[in-house]
């Protein structure tokens, strides 16, 4: 039997991805109370469905913790999508029409918020990355589920790089449609 054996593969790709991810967290970003209550407000859900993260994020936001807020939501949307994209023969009226009902009712408020400092966001996208590469996802296992778990980092990678390679244009449309530009 060889070395190479898939969970062997799984656990090497697992640990390059959580690397990478985390070089690529702004240090001062990384260490901030927000992000360390956001992951310690995330950590008893990782076990659960996707829709525990958004329900967390939910009561966050409502309660002005809107910086926990934003990473709860990213981090459930990311394993939430992956969920969904390892799975293509779930019925199109339960997860994907619920995930796309939160995201169009809880979405849109805490983006209008989120997006108003777009450095902000990207280190918060950055910080979500990190943490999800770093934890295991029972929901989605890797060695289960090696394609999902690619795509959804790559994904992620494009979404921040869009985010970093628009920023200008993201802040003239916010200041057209009368959404602040907190910095």
């Amino acid at each position: 039997m060889s070395d190479a054996s898939p969970s062997r593969i799984g656990r090497a790709v697992a640990l390059c991805l959580a690397l990478c991810a985390s070089a690529m967290i702004p240090a001062a970003y990384a260490q901030t109370p927000d992000i360390a209550r956001a992951q310690a407000m995330a950590a008893p859900h990782l076990d659960d469905h996707p829709l525990a993260l958004f329900q967390t994020a939910i009561t966050a936001f409502d309660a002005d913790a809107r910086a926990e807020s934003t990473f709860l939501f990213y981090l459930g949307q990311k394993r939430w999508r992956r969920y969904i994209a390892a799975r293509p023969d779930l019925p199109p009226d339960q997860d994907r029409a619920l995930l796309g009902s939160l995201l169009d009712v809880f979405g849109r408020p805490l983006n209008e918020w989120a997006f108003g400092d777009i450095d902000w966001l990207v280190g918060v996208l950055q910080a979500v990355a990190a943490y999800d590469a770093a934890q295991p996802d029972p929901m989605t296992p890797r060695a289960v589920y090696p394609e999902a778990q690619a795509a959804s980092h790559s994904d992620f990678a494009g979404f921040i790089d869009h985010v970093v390679e628009n920023v200008d244009d993201i802040r003239a449309g916010r200041r057209a449609n009368g959404l602040e530009n907190r910095r």
